[in-house]
């Protein structure tokens, strides 16, 4: 029912599906965080500047996963929507007022586990106490949308220009509410999202781009990455709007023609992947206060290092054996990741043309020369080794026959029984040259 709310903090939701933004940065976390510390979570219209927070019921729309409401708090002091019937914790939805709520938890949570209670101010305990909302007459989660899209003057100091996530969840919402039958159409082009949400050409090519290009494995881990870092202070519309996470994008053109193929995202989405992981740790690396924002200038040459080295990667498969490849990988990924790769990438992307060779590059030259070399000695080992059974067999071939030899040399050695045969012979030889004399002299 239309109208305004009291509500307590244990009833305002803090799950990303219960409002329209999906994320926060952190920058903007930390602003209104010190806020609310400081002065309270100001939700009372009767104070100049403070708007009510724009509260719904968690509409199925707007859920990306099953929601299932938590028993009600036997409480007769808890505020009413309908009337006589109370609400239960965290189940109150935002049209305006996310970010604000998921803060003021976030300092509540904080109050309480350092026992700060004491410490924080009157005010303070005030604001937390009561909490003002504001039930709307919306026609539709179109109209819902568009009204959160409105920046009025007491949100203007806190509130960002909304980005590409923002505008791809509210896409999102839009779609599974059924208000599909004025959107559906709408996603196609850049043009249409930017007819429909009266975007900049920029920001209109980044949600077509996320919506309709990007793997969506890939595009959770942009979105989380995002998440941690904040898109304002990390990446660039230009960046997402420019298709850089886009299967089939390339990097390989102007002088990198020649390399189009091995630069090109692939279907199973691992340069894009790479890409991402590439960005964070390069990001991460930098001080906090030398961190900027990815250009499409910046984040060019970082894909193009990406594309090279998972394409030496797949020449190291045909190089060496599996074992040696899951022995190596994840020392080559880290190598890469920190950046020790880039000078020879960009010397072999520069200075040669494709396959490319693996020696071009240092840690892949060790992987294989080492494996090359464990191949030599094996050779060697296994060539003394066959040196030694033919010298064994040659040597056992020898002796075989001498101790045949032997054997028969052995049969032939005089005995007794020979000697007296042997001399039975000779005098049986020499009567019978005798025999003729003897009758000649008779």
């Amino acid at each position: 029912m239309p109208g305004g709310v009291l509500l307590r903090p244990y009833h305002l939701a803090f799950r990303c599906d219960f409002g329209f933004a999906g994320t926060i940065d952190p920058d903007e976390t930390e602003l209104l965080v010190s806020l609310i510390l400081s002065e309270g979570f100001r939700t009372n219209p009767d104070l100049i500047g403070v708007e009510k927070l724009a509260v719904v019921a968690p509409d199925k729309a707007l859920l990306e996963s099953p929601y299932k409401p938590l028993p009600r708090l036997p409480s007769a002091g808890q505020a009413l929507i309908d009337a006589g019937d109370a609400l239960p914790p965290f189940s109150v939805a935002f049209v305006k007022g996310w970010r604000r709520s998921v803060c003021a938890l976030i300092v509540a949570e904080g109050v309480r586990t350092l026992d700060l209670l004491e410490a924080v101010s009157d005010d303070y305990k005030a604001s937390m106490s009561t909490i003002y909302g504001s039930v709307g007459r919306y026609g539709s989660v179109r109209d819902q949308v568009f009204a959160n899209r409105g920046v009025t003057l007491a949100s203007s100091s806190t509130r960002r220009a909304p980005n590409c996530f923002n505008f791809l969840r509210q896409a999102e919402v839009l779609e599974r509410s059924g208000a599909a039958s004025d959107f559906t159409e709408e996603w196609d082009t850049a043009s249409k999202v930017a007819k429909a949400f009266q975007l900049g050409r920029t920001e209109a090519n980044a949600v077509s781009s996320l919506r309709s290009k990007v793997a969506v494995e890939n595009l959770q881990l942009l979105r989380d990455s995002v998440d941690v870092r904040g898109m304002r202070g990390f990446l660039t519309n230009e960046v997402v709007a420019k298709d850089v996470f886009a299967t089939g994008w390339t990097s390989g053109f102007g002088p990198l023609e020649q390399w189009q193929a091995e630069l090109t995202n692939d279907p199973d989405g691992f340069v894009v992947h790479l890409l991402i992981q590439r960005l964070c740790v390069d990001w991460d690396k930098q001080a906090p206060s030398m961190r900027s924002a990815w250009t499409f200038r910046a984040t060019l040459p970082v894909h193009q290092a990406c594309g090279l080295f998972l394409h030496f990667l797949f020449l190291l498969q045909s190089r060496v054996p599996e074992e040696v490849q899951v022995q190596s990988k994840g020392r080559l990924r880290e190598l890469f990741l920190q950046g020790y790769m880039d000078a020879e990438i960009e010397h072999v992307l520069v200075n040669t043309v494709p396959p490319g060779d693996l020696r071009n590059i240092t840690a892949f030259r060790d992987v294989t020369s080492k494996h090359e070399n464990q191949v030599s000695e094996e050779a060697e080992k296994r060539d003394r080794e066959l040196a030694r059974r033919v010298a064994e067999a040659t040597l056992a071939q020898i002796k075989s026959k001498l101790q045949a030899d032997i054997v028969v040399l052995k049969s032939r050695l005089p005995t007794r029984e020979t000697d007296a045969r042997e001399t039975a012979l000779d005098v049986l030889y020499q009567q019978q040259r005798q025999r003729p004399l003897i009758l000649l002299i008779k």
